[in-house]
């Protein structure tokens, strides 16, 4: 794992909770099951750590014109 987070890329982890302490800081996305509709997943990004921030503006930009529910 360690070699993976030296590249200046990404990294998607299934069951990332298990090591997020080691991760430093991450963007973390979560994908749930919503109850009314089976088929359907919300949607959550997290960023941990100081750096995100600053850049959590332009996430949201992506992001907008995916979202359904704007909760952010």
């Amino acid at each position: 794992l360690n070699e993976l987070l030296e590249f200046d890329g990404i990294v998607l982890l299934e069951w990332g909770d298990v090591v997020a302490q080691s991760l430093g800081e991450h963007l973390e996305v979560r994908l749930e099951p919503i109850a009314d509709d089976p088929a359907a997943r919300a949607l959550t990004l997290t960023g941990n750590g100081k750096s995100w921030a600053g850049r959590w503006a332009r996430v949201q930009s992506a992001v907008a014109r995916f979202m359904m529910d704007r909760k952010c």
